[in-house]
């Protein structure tokens, strides 16, 4: 069963790096040093994740490593709705998950508001400037949390 999961992954070689991140308690220079051959690029950090920016198949995605107190399962809640302008989520482990690069850019007020008026409609209560971008020209959110009262 495992080895048939396997197949259908993409990006095998980042989901082999996060098994190994999963396996042991690793500081940002370690996570680094796993991820050398994907030109890793440290972000920034967040109240529950480390986000490193790689490059894949000339593709640039985001490898995001929480820490070991928080699994990355509050991420789980906004994966179904990701067909609701949310950024592709490729998969996730214990403690990582790799997501398409939102890139900061310039959007109208106009847009923000109906996306955050659609995230508000699902339950979603964490759609502000930091947790909102572009994928081509597409507006999306991103790291957005499910409101306490819907939990």
């Amino acid at each position: 069963m495992k080895q048939n999961k396997m197949n259908k992954i993409r990006y095998k070689k980042l989901y082999n790096v996060a098994s190994q991140i999963d396996k042991s308690n690793t500081h940002k220079q370690k996570v680094i040093k796993l991820l050398d051959g994907f030109s890793p690029e440290y972000i920034g950090k967040g109240k529950y994740k480390r986000c490193f920016k790689v490059k894949s198949n000339k593709r640039e995605l985001v490898f995001k490593v929480g820490t070991i107190k928080n699994d990355m399962s509050h991420y789980k809640l906004s994966k179904g709705s990701r067909k609701a302008k949310y950024a592709k989520i490729y998969w996730e482990t214990d403690n990582c998950l790799l997501q398409k690069l939102c890139h900061k850019g310039q959007y109208s007020t106009d847009d923000k508001k109906d996306l955050q008026t659609a995230w508000k409609k699902k339950g979603f209560v964490d759609v502000r400037d930091a947790n909102v971008g572009k994928i081509g020209n597409r507006l999306v959110a991103f790291d957005v949390l499910e409101s306490r009262r819907k939990r």
